[in-house]
């Protein structure tokens, strides 16, 4: 059975996640750098909508590819920054 559960509400972080019976193997995360906000996302963030905002979608796989886990987060983009550093 999955259950949605909002897994925390700040002002600069929103995570919402839904998670089977089972424990993921492995995760899949994608991120959306350019995303903007709509209504409901806003009020809980506390900007105004269509502000832009860091989306960030995983998925926790189990050992078949089943998807057991997904989450969707959502992160003020005046406060938060995204950097990788290679090499």
């Amino acid at each position: 059975m999955r259950v949605l559960t909002v897994l925390s509400v700040t002002p600069t972080f929103l995570a919402i996640s839904t998670k089977g019976d089972l424990a993921a193997s492995r995760s899949t995360v994608r991120m959306d750098l350019s995303r903007e906000s709509t209504d409901a996302i806003a009020d809980k963030l506390e900007i105004s909508p269509g502000s832009a905002v860091l989306f960030v979608e995983r998925r926790g796989k189990d050992a078949d590819g089943k998807v057991v886990e997904y989450t969707q987060s959502y992160y003020r983009g005046d406060r938060y920054d995204y950097v990788v550093e290679l090499g």
